[in-house]
Order: C-alpha cells, then sequence, then structure tokens
C-alpha cells in the first residue's frame, strides 16, 4: 500500500558531464572535446542542439529543413550534417552554416571522419566529398543502399560494400578501388544487418534472430560466431589507437578486442572520445563520460575490492 520512487543509480566511474532536461536520439563529440551535438528532434521538427562543454551550457539548436540522416564533428571541428536533401556544415561556436549543398541522390551516411558521405542514384553508390561534391569513388550496384530486409552496408573508411544478393542467395562484398568482389554463400533470407570493419578485413552478419558470424572477406572463411547479440550488430567503429572494435547495437555497443572476444557491453552508448580514452554514454535525457580499463586496470580495482 505504498508507492516508493528510486533514483536511478550511478556508479562512481560514471561521471554526468550534461543534463539535457529533453529526450535526445544521438550524440557525438568534438574531436577536441569542446561540443557536444545532440539529436533532438521530435515528430515534428528536425532539430540539433549544440552543446558547450566547457562552459556546460546550450549554444543554439539548429532547425534542420528534412530528416536528419546522420551527423558529427569532422578534424576542423565543424558539425557536418546530412540530411536526405542536402549536406551542411555549421560553426559549433555559435551555430552559424558555413556550407549547404543541396543533392538530388539518396544520402545515407557519413564516411571517411566526417568529410565524405554515401549517396545513390541510378544504380551508382558513390563516396562523395561533403565540401565539394566530387565523387571520391563510385561502384555500380544499386543493392548497396538498403533495400528492406535484404541488408546492406558501406564501411566507416567508405573503402568497402556489402549487399545481400536475394537473386543468387550470396552475400556479396566489394571495394570502391576496384578490387574485385567476393561471394559468401550465405543464408539471404535470414540476414538482418550487415557490417565491416575495414582494417581487420572482416563482415560481421547479423541474422534475424540476432546471431552473429564474422568473416573474413579476403578469404571468405568463418573466423567467429558470437551465438546470440542482443539488438544485432548495426555497424563497426575501429578504435585502431587501442587495438579495439566497437560493434554498434539496436540495445547500445559491444566492445570487442584484438582477439575479437567480447570485453563489454555498453549500454547507451553514443560516441568515443579519443583524447580522454574514454566513452560517451547517454539515458536519453543525461550525459554521461566513462574511462574506458584495460584488463589490468580492471584486476587492480577487484584486489582492492577483495581487500575490502
Amino acid at each position: 500500500n505504498a508507492v516508493v520512487i528510486y533514483e536511478k543509480s550511478i556508479g562512481d566511474k560514471l561521471v554526468q558531464i550534461f543534463d539535457m532536461g529533453e529526450s535526445v536520439s544521438g550524440i557525438k563529440i568534438s574531436p577536441d572535446g569542446a561540443y557536444i551535438a545532440a539529436d533532438i528532434s521530435t515528430l515534428g521538427e528536425n532539430m540539433l542542439a549544440i552543446l558547450d562543454l566547457k562552459n556546460k551550457n546550450a549554444i543554439t539548436e539548429l532547425s534542420l529543413e528534412d530528416y536528419i540522416k546522420d551527423f558529427g564533428f569532422n578534424e576542423a571541428v565543424e558539425l557536418v550534417v546530412l540530411l536526405e536533401e542536402s549536406v551542411e556544415v555549421y560553426n559549433p561556436s555559435d551555430g552559424s552554416r558555413v556550407t549547404q549543398r543541396l543533392t538530388e541522390s539518396e544520402n545515407t551516411r557519413l564516411v571517411r571522419n566526417n568529410t565524405a558521405y554515401v549517396a545513390c542514384e541510378n544504380g551508382i553508390t558513390a563516396i562523395v566529398d561533403v565540401k565539394s561534391g566530387e565523387i571520391l569513388a563510385e561502384a555500380e550496384e544499386e543493392r548497396i543502399v538498403e533495400n528492406g530486409l535484404f541488408a546492406s552496408c558501406v564501411d566507416e573508411d567508405g573503402l568497402y560494400y556489402a549487399f545481400a544478393d536475394e537473386e543468387n542467395k550470396k552475400v556479396v562484398i566489394g571495394s570502391f578501388e576496384d578490387e574485385g568482389t567476393i561471394e559468401l554463400p550465405l543464408n539471404v533470407n535470414a540476414v538482418q544487418f550487415l557490417a565491416i570493419a575495414p582494417q581487420a578485413k572482416t563482415l560481421y552478419v547479423t541474422y534475424l534472430d540476432d546471431s552473429v558470424e564474422v568473416y573474413d572477406f579476403l578469404t571468405g572463411n568463418l573466423v567467429m560466431n558470437y551465438g546470440i547479440l542482443k539488438g544485432g550488430v548495426e555497424n563497426v567503429m575501429e578504435l585502431e589507437n587501442i587495438g579495439n572494435t566497437v560493434l554498434y547495437s539496436i540495445s547500445g555497443a559491444f566492445l570487442v578486442n584484438d582477439e575479437k572476444e567480447v570485453v563489454a557491453f555498453m549500454q547507451g552508448y553514443c560516441d568515443y572520445y579519443e583524447k580522454n580514452d574514454s566513452f560517451i554514454l547517454d539515458d536519453s535525457y543525461r550525459i554521461y563520460e566513462v574511462n574506458r580499463y584495460e584488463t589490468e586496470d580492471l584486476l587492480k580495482e577487484a584486489e582492492e575490492l577483495v581487500k575490502e
């Protein structure tokens, strides 16, 4: 016969860096750690908030003309926003627009550290420079843009693509550098997501039951079977400076080591902050930062806990 209200329990290693006060659906941190961009779109409006992390205040809110496909900061600390029909660049210090280019193609995602994007038109999938519109690479394959159940992908570096070929019952992996293609005889009817780790030359295949397999796409050999990973693997980010890989899932992210072993699951994962070697997380309203721990650090902490 009582109502009890509980606060969320947050570990002392998780530091809150911003309270949004409203729901967010995506967060990116600038390379220098000065700014955060947060997707605060609602059913009626497409909006990004730009936050000043040093002064802990909101700089501005960008009201955008159409649906936000992707966004992130480039190395020049400019905010790049990919919309359905345009690509725009903003100065995060005041929210002023640096450039805008209208696009006629179907835009899908940003690649190459947010300096280029993937576009598809008339059966051609291209890697396009954000500012100049120059086509940096292209492939004659219209199925690279995701088509319902039969998934497809382009990697973060914009080097490789993959798609499920329903007609031939194979997953096809190709290169934008004209290195030919390789075909994997998989059950394409059960494929949910495809994701590529370009540096490791591996393809992550998620099936409808959320089971995940990893293939070496130079040899076609199966190198890892994870069984079921909650939420599957929608995208991959390779953290070359620390030898880890982040597997994005619907429910969070998995951190994988060099041996492709899952070493952590990160609920609410948003971005990796290389300068601090930390991860940015959220709980839909608040933004947190947590340090990345090496196994040795965790063992030391465990020893201290045992002593207590």
